[in-house]
């Protein structure tokens, strides 16, 4: 781990834009507490919230840019309060243990909306450019959650449409339908695990197996989304 990523870069831009527009108006006491409610709380919170809507990981001292900023929104408020900053982290850490989770699955529910778009595009595209640009995005996996019933049977049926669409030659279009194989293998895997898991708990050695199977599928799944985009480019070429 390091302490500042790549993907922090565009947060802490935003929050050192905001930090000089401000900077000029605390030019008294009442002004410089606001400034720093600002400074240390809202904007860490709102950018790195804009981070996380744009797909990026940010992450400075290990952490996500909004949970500084919760940390900072609460330690700078109860500031005002006259409430010592030994005790202020406190509201902020339990509503990073609120939020955190919450804003995990609505990320779930964005991705299964906009894969769930891309699949009825592709379910009436006949092939070509606009079938294997939406294949790429139309295969879903949450990150936070198990896969549901529906889940599989739209990635299955997916598959299914990418199976009767591959060029190629035989060799090539016989290696594609094998990477398709494998992920359709490696999904049912996931939800006969996620099954069980509903209805008891799953021993140590199940609970292992299925977090290896898990990350075996995501890099099956990766492989999947290199074959659609190479896919897109022979059916592009092959005009």
């Amino acid at each position: 781990m390091i302490l500042l990523n790549l993907h922090a870069v565009p947060g802490l831009f935003l929050i050192a834009l905001g930090t000089m527009c401000v900077g000029a108006f605390a030019d008294d006491v009442a002004s410089t507490q606001l400034a720093a409610v600002l400074v240390f709380g809202v904007f860490p919170f709102a950018a790195g919230r804009i981070s996380a809507r744009m797909g990026l990981k940010d992450r400075v001292f290990w952490m996500p840019i909004w949970w500084i900023g919760m940390l900072g929104l609460s330690a700078t408020c109860l500031e005002l309060l006259n409430i010592s900053l030994a005790y202020g982290w406190i509201p902020g850490v339990i509503g990073i243990a609120i939020l955190n989770p919450m804003y995990k699955r609505q990320e779930d529910e964005r991705g299964w909306s906009r894969a769930r778009s891309h699949y009825h595009t592709m379910s009436i595209a006949a092939g070509g450019n606009e079938f294997w640009k939406s294949a790429t995005e139309a295969l879903f996996c949450p990150k936070h959650s198990e896969m549901t019933d529906e889940m599989v049977a739209q990635n299955r049926q997916a598959l299914q449409y990418m199976r009767n669409h591959l060029v190629g030659s035989a060799d090539q279009v016989v290696k594609a339908s094998e990477e398709l194989d494998d992920l359709e293998n490696l999904m049912l895997i996931h939800l006969r695990y996620a099954s069980a898991a509903k209805n008891f708990e799953l021993s140590d050695k199940d609970a292992d197996h299925k977090a290896k199977m898990d990350q075996v599928m995501s890099a099956q799944l990766q492989k999947v989304k290199v074959l659609t985009q190479s896919q897109r480019e022979s059916s592009v070429h092959a005009r």
